[in-house]
This record gives structure tokens, sequence and C-alpha cells, in this order.
């Protein structure tokens, strides 16, 4: 147990990274443009890996937009890569991205609720169901029979769901350790095996692949981003 708090506390830690949004107003124009989904925001982890990507050379900067609307920079050679995208991403990007081979962390898809409804997709058949829009595992695993309400990022959803309007949250592990409190009770259900998160970018900065997967190893040495499952 000990190990697991150790590790949740790590990945909280990790996850955050891409939850934080660095300010462009005052962006080199040389500095690669990044964008991430997740709308969390801590102080800590983002600048810490872009301070990292520094030491290897790679300016970089990170602002939020939703997945599909960086989906769509991303195609339209507007944006130089995202962050925090699930390894099958590639099918959707591989025309115009491609993808840094060192995973930036790791977790695993939950589907959380208030009462016994979220252990059973059968429970779940005509109820809301809270999902984040743009997020293809989500899409996957969503509860047949089930009424999707498309929310904009996990906090949105996570809000939903403490005040009834939902019956049911999917979320990552990492989001719903930093959302919940100690004073929350929920039960909760794994809908995927582990799943990755990985820096794409767009082909044009191919020739950068190593070094940014040499800098994400480096990273990871000082704020270790995997999780044992627990």
């Amino acid at each position: 147990m000990a190990r697991s708090r150790t590790m949740f506390s790590y990945i909280g830690f990790a996850l955050l990274a891409g939850l934080l949004l660095t300010n462009t107003s005052q962006a080199r124009t040389d500095c690669l443009k990044l964008t991430t989904s997740f709308k969390q925001i801590d102080q800590l982890i983002v600048p810490s890996l872009i301070s990292k990507f520094a030491e290897y050379g790679l300016c970089v900067e990170v602002s939020h937009v939703s997945a599909d609307r960086a989906t769509l920079l991303v195609e339209q050679g507007q944006i130089d890569g995202e962050l925090f995208r699930i390894r099958d991403y590639i099918n959707e990007v591989s025309e115009v991205a491609v993808r840094v081979e060192e995973p930036i962390v790791e977790g695993y898809g939950l589907i959380v609720g208030r009462t016994e409804t979220s252990q059973s997709d059968m429970l779940l058949v005509g109820k809301p169901v809270a999902m984040v829009r743009g997020f293809i595992w989500q899409e996957r695993v969503f509860p047949k029979r089930s009424v999707p309400v498309m929310v904009e990022d996990s906090k949105a959803g996570f809000a939903m769901l403490k005040a009834g309007r939902v019956s049911a949250l999917l979320i990552d592990t990492i989001s719903f350790k930093l959302l919940v409190s100690e004073a929350d009770k929920f039960y909760q259900r794994r809908v995927t095996p582990k799943m990755s998160a990985y820096l794409y970018l767009h082909n044009r900065n191919a020739r950068l692949l190593p070094a940014f997967e040499a800098a994400i190893k480096e990273w990871k040495k000082a704020f270790p981003a995997n999780t044992d499952g627990h």
C-alpha cells in the first residue's frame, strides 16, 4: 500500500504535466508550439518538462485547446505537436505526425459513479454518462445504450457527477486522483488496459524525435511517470 500511495503521488505530479499552460504572449517565434487537451492546472510539471526540453536545445511553448481542435490544428500544420495523446492516436494523424516512442505518463481509463450503477454497463442503460469530447479511448469504451453527455474536460464532467447531473463519468486514473477528495465516495471500474500518453510531432519536426525522446527519458528520472495500477 505504501508503494501504491507513493506511485500515485508520482502519477499525480506526472499527469499534471499535461495540465499546465505557458504564457504565449511573450513567446519566441522560433519555439515549437505544442498543445495539450488537459485543463487541470499545476505550477510544477509542465515548466519542468519544458525546462528539460530546453536543456536539449528544444524551445517549446504549450497552450490548451480541446482534443478535437488540437487534431485539426496538427492536420492543418498550424501547430508543431501535441502532448499526452494515446498510442492509437497515430491512426488519426499518421499522414501528418509522428510519435515520440518514449511515453511521458501512463495510467488507466475508469468509469466512476456515486452509486453501484458504475459497476455494470447494464445498470447504465438509459443513464447519462459524461465523456470528454475528442478522446478516442472514451469513445471506444462508452457503455452501450447509455446517453452520452459531452464535456470539454474531466473537471467539468467531475463537477456534473458530484452534482448528480450524470450517473457516471469516464476519466483517466490520474485526473481522477487529482480531482477526488478524501470526503468523496465513488464507485469505480477500470475499463481499459494500461494506457501510455505520448508526444506527437508534426512531420516537419521528425528530425527532433531523438532529442525529445532523450529529454523525456531524463525528465522521468526526476518525475517518475508510471503506475502499478493501484
